[in-house]
């Protein structure tokens, strides 16, 4: 969800203060949570900064009347199925997003193993032979789908 008032034209731009109502469904539990994010790009578009907080909620629903008697919409619906890899150096995660992407994340801590930078991270995709389409490994997903819903 994004403030009503954001005007920009840019999707990274308006995507860089947004809200995510997740719905988290395992194997053993379900999880609903509000998550604030934040990113900034430098001039190639890569990350450089980038964090979250994210707090338990009862009612995705009851979240979203919150947000939107804020100010705040609806601007993008994301439907994931991931798939972690783990041993005792790397954790990937494989996404299916919205039932015609594949995409594969690092990020920067996570189940007790922390990446120092960025390059760190981008050898974990050389050390598996992972392809990087277009050499891009700071693939956007929602700004994907949005340009795709555009076109």
């Amino acid at each position: 969800m994004i403030n009503k008032n954001n005007s920009n034209t840019d999707p990274l731009e308006k995507l860089k203060n947004c809200i995510l109502l997740r719905h988290v469904i395992e194997k053993e539990k379900e999880e609903k949570k509000i998550v604030y994010k934040y990113k900034e790009y430098n001039e190639k578009r890569e990350i450089i900064r980038q964090g979250k907080a994210s707090c338990k909620i009862d009612s995705i629903n009851d979240m979203k009347k919150v947000l939107e008697m804020i100010n705040y919409e609806e601007f993008i619906k994301i439907f994931d199925h991931l798939t972690v890899y783990v041993n005792d150096e790397d954790y990937l995660v494989v996404q299916e997003v919205n039932n015609k992407h594949i995409y594969i994340e690092i990020e920067q801590e996570s189940n007790n193993i922390k990446y120092n930078s960025v390059e760190d991270m981008k050898n974990v995709f050389n050390k598996y032979n992972i392809p990087i389409k277009n050499n891009d490994y700071f693939v956007k997903k929602a700004e994907i789908e949005i340009n795709e819903r555009e076109c």
